[in-house]
Order: structure tokens, then C-alpha cells, then sequence
């Protein structure tokens, strides 16, 4: 299997995994949906590469492994905010001191009700939240990336 095509497939199995999560309940947090974007747009880069291999491919393997790199990086930043290992930004967490004025009180406890926060992982399986696993897959997809890169230069 092209090293492209295998991207793109394995791109789009974690971006409908993550939208099926949401659809069948489980809300993700703000940081959760910045996650989302490195893959998308790779996507969106291994998809051109299929068709137009010869021409834009070598630059194009570049940059998805820079987005792999990066999706890692901040996937390990937000499991890092899950497990309590540093803070997050002011924007993670709620509380009652939201609630700052009481002309627009019924509109600030309907905000506070739908937040979802960063440092609290909504799902985890074998102990690891999507995070976790975002940052695995994330970094196991650039080592690939990387080693194709290699490889092909060789």
C-alpha cells in the first residue's frame, strides 16, 4: 500500500472515531476539537498526494510529518492537563466565580452548564483518555511518516 493512501486511511479512521464518539454522547472540550484540526488538514494533504504524487509529494510528505509532530505535541500538552501535571489555560476550568454579575445570570449557569472542561478527560479506556491516545497514534503516525521520508531519500 502507497505510504499516502495508508495516511489518508488512517487519518479519516481517527477523525470518524472521534466524531462517533461525539454523536453518541460523550462532549469534547475546546481542546479536544483544536486536536482535531493537524488532522484534517492532513487529510485534506494525503488526499491531494494521492492523485498528484509526482508532483507535490515530496514537500507534502514534509509537511504532514511537521503536523503529526505538532498533534503529538499538543495532545501530550492536553493529557498532561488531564493527569494533573501542569495547568492548563484560565479557559479549562469552571466554577461558581464565572458567575460575576447578576443581570445576565440565567445566560451565565446555561454557560456553565454546557462547558466541558480541559483538565477532566469525558471518556478513557485502559486507563487512557483520547488524549492519550491522540498523542500514541500522533506520534506513532509521524515515526512513519519519518522513517518514509528516510527511507525514500535514501
Amino acid at each position: 500500500m502507497k505510504p499516502n493512501l495508508f495516511i489518508f486511511i488512517v487519518s479519516v479512521c481517527v477523525v470518524i472515531f472521534v466524531h462517533y464518539l461525539e454523536y453518541i454522547g460523550f462532549t469534547p472540550c475546546q481542546l479536544c476539537i483544536y486536536q482535531r484540526w493537524p488532522w484534517y488538514l492532513i487529510i485534506f494533504l494525503s488526499l491531494i498526494s494521492i492523485f498528484y504524487d509526482k508532483k507535490i509529494y515530496p514537500y507534502n510528505k514534509f509537511i504532514i510529518f511537521l503536523f503529526f509532530v505538532g498533534s503529538a505535541a499538543y495532545a501530550g500538552w492536553h493529557a498532561g492537563i488531564e493527569w494533573a501535571f501542569w495547568e492548563g489555560p484560565s479557559t479549562c476550568t469552571t466554577g461558581t466565580n464565572k458567575i460575576d454579575s447578576h443581570d445576565n445570570l440565567l445566560e451565565n449557569i446555561q454557560n456553565i452548564q454546557s462547558f466541558v472542561p480541559c483538565n477532566e478527560a469525558s471518556f478513557r479506556f485502559l486507563g487512557i483518555s483520547l488524549a492519550g491516545y491522540n498523542f500514541i497514534s500522533s506520534l506513532i503516525m509521524s515515526i512513519y511518516t519519518f522513517l518514509f521520508l528516510r527511507n525514500e531519500n535514501e
